[in-house]
């Protein structure tokens, strides 16, 4: 553990060094993974912690985050005066976290026997009343301010509205990151926002708005251009204005699409294997086909949709559009025809291509019988919406050779998962599993949208949202609202 580590503790800083000799002896190291409980309200106190690295959040019995332990903290001392102690808060481990532990028993007989051990954990006990007499000063907000709230914060999500934080000063908020998802499990951890700013798997159903209205948040910022997470039927009826990125670079997923298009096509990822390995050989298992000449199936002709268009024009294909609203542009182009039904496109196409919102009519437009309407061997990709697609059905697909490659950005669902490090852990979606072992599959995590220019898209157009907000417009007046779209 280190003599370092045990000097930078308040609790044992005054210590001599025969006594931290012996509690370098005593202490044992232990690893939780992050989402792992280190100890949940009710449990009975077995050992003390020392914090190593990482971070672990405190809840209280009303599940709202009331402090975090950074690197290098002591927890669980407190119960050592206390008979049959019992946990008073839960405590989760935010990212991976190490510790060095000791049982309390272990450590109830070092300290009786040494007194200066007893002298700085009393020290330590009035620090830590004085804590939760006075509350978390690290997470109170000052009255002048109001709270921006990110749930669902990643890293790229720090970085890029980190950047604009003196803007969100100027306008009188300040910025919160919340790694948790914003659910019914966690919306608790929105008391003190006005803003609460959502992602595309948070979970805003109706119970979720009518909390988050009695905590007094005015209005939800979707950092992305979907919406189906949202119940805008109950955000109207509280009163909630909801704004939406509604493009943020369509060519970002646009040309993830074409990418995962020639990875499927050139056998990229068996390739790569192949090298690492020393394998340079060539083989019927690699090979693929011209994309010239081929007839994609564009289903979709909004901006992601039609830059895509003009990108497989480029390669020289031909392409079979469909679209409530045509485009005017790709209408005019002897390369590309729109179509009346989608069944005449999956008649013909090589290739199709998802770019649709998921509305109650397009959730899983492509099912057994429209699968059974396509070409064999079709090539299938979606970079829209999970729900475009029923699941079950593709893989039955997949399993008959109906279709010959998917390619998949997004998962009906992908909640639980996307986002997230699940690689010390087993996937128990069982169809996400067989989805990740064909091998004329590829599965991304959601990322088409991930680059620079999105991300910096991003910030600033919901940072637009939030200052058009604060400067009187509500609902349906907000430019990007999502309150005249249910």
């Amino acid at each position: 553990m280190g003599q370092e580590i045990l000097n930078s503790l308040p609790l044992f800083k005054e210590l001599d060094k025969k006594t931290t000799d012996h509690l370098l002896d005593l202490f044992k190291e232990k690893t939780f993974l992050k989402g792992d409980a280190l100890y949940s309200i009710g449990d009975i106190h077995r050992e003390v912690f020392i914090l190593k690295s990482g971070h672990v959040a405190i809840y209280n019995n009303k599940k709202e985050k009331i402090k975090t332990l950074d690197n290098i903290s002591a927890f669980g001392f407190t119960s050592l005066f206390i008979d049959k102690p019992t946990c008073s808060h839960t405590l989760i481990a935010e990212t991976d976290v190490e510790v060095f532990y000791a049982t309390r028993q272990e450590f109830e007989d070092l300290a009786y026997h040494n007194p200066a051990i007893t002298s700085c954990i009393l020290k330590y006990i009035a620090s830590e009343l004085r804590y939760w007499r006075d509350g978390p000063v690290d997470y109170i907000q000052s009255k002048e301010k109001h709270v921006f709230m990110v749930f669902d914060a990643k890293s790229y999500d720090r970085k890029y509205f980190g950047l604009l934080e003196e803007q969100f000063a100027a306008i009188n908020y300040e910025v919160v990151y919340i790694e948790s998802k914003l659910t019914r499990e966690t919306v608790a951890l929105a008391k003190k926002a006005k803003i609460v700013c959502a992602f595309v798997n948070d979970v805003i159903s109706e119970d979720v708005v009518q909390r988050l209205h009695a905590f007094g948040v005015e209005m939800i910022a979707m950092r992305c251009a979907g919406f189906n997470n949202v119940d805008l039927k109950a955000c109207d009826q509280a009163k909630l204005s909801v704004a939406r990125v509604p493009a943020y670079s369509p060519y970002a997923v646009a040309e993830h699409a074409i990418t995962l298009i020639m990875s499927l096509n050139r056998k990229i990822p068996q390739a790569y294997n192949r090298t690492r390995i020393g394998d340079f050989t060539l083989s019927t298992a690699l090979t693929g086909f011209d994309l010239h000449g081929k007839t994609v199936g564009v289903i979709g002709t909004g901006k992601i949709g039609k830059i895509l268009c003009g990108i497989l024009i480029g390669f020289g294909c031909k392409l079979v559009c469909y679209d409530i609203f045509r485009d005017k542009e790709l209408l005019a182009n002897p390369n590309a025809r729109y179509v009346d039904e989608l069944d005449e496109l999956y008649a013909v196409a090589d290739i199709i291509s998802l770019h649709s919102p998921l509305l109650p009519s397009t959730k899983h437009m492509i099912n057994k019988e429209s699968i059974n309407k396509m070409k064999n061997g079709v090539m299938l990709i979606n970079t829209s919406r999970g729900g475009l697609i029923d699941t079950l059905d593709l893989i039955d697909g997949l399993k008959t050779g109906k279709i010959g490659y998917a390619g998949l950005d997004v998962y009906e669902g992908e909640g639980e998962y996307f986002f997230e490090n699940w690689t010390a852990q087993v996937i128990k979606d069982d169809l996400l599993s067989r989805l990740l072992s064909f091998n004329n599959v590829i599965v991304t995590s959601h990322q088409a949208f991930l680059t620079h220019e999105a991300l910096e898209n991003i910030s600033h157009t919901t940072f637009t949202n939030v200052q058009e907000f604060v400067a009187g417009k509500k609902l349906d007046q907000l430019t990007n609202t999502c309150n005249n779209m249910k």
